[in-house]
C-alpha cells in the first residue's frame, strides 16, 4: 500500500514567499531598533526604552497582519 501520508512537494514560490517573509522580519526589527536608538538619544532618556519597546510594537504588528492574511489556515 502506498504512503498517503506525506504532502506532495511544494512548488518553489512557496519557500520564496516565507524566505521573503523573513527578510521583512529582519529588515522591520532592524529598523525599529534603529529608530528607536534614535529617537531615545533625541529625548535624552537614559534608558533603552524606544530602542527596545519600538523593535517588539513593529514585530507584534506583523505577526498580526500575517495572521491576518493567511486567514489563520494552515
Amino acid at each position: 500500500m502506498p504512503d498517503t501520508s506525506r504532502k506532495p512537494p511544494q512548488p518553489p514560490q512557496a519557500w520564496l514567499r516565507y524566505a521573503g517573509l523573513a527578510g521583512q522580519f529582519l529588515g522591520l526589527i532592524g529598523l525599529g531598533l534603529w529608530l528607536g536608538h534614535w529617537l531615545d538619544g533625541k529625548a535624552g532618556w537614559q534608558g533603552p526604552w524606544l530602542t527596545l519597546g519600538l523593535p517588539l510594537l513593529l514585530l507584534v504588528g506583523m505577526l498580526v497582519q500575517l495572521v491576518r492574511d493567511t486567514g489563520g489556515k494552515n
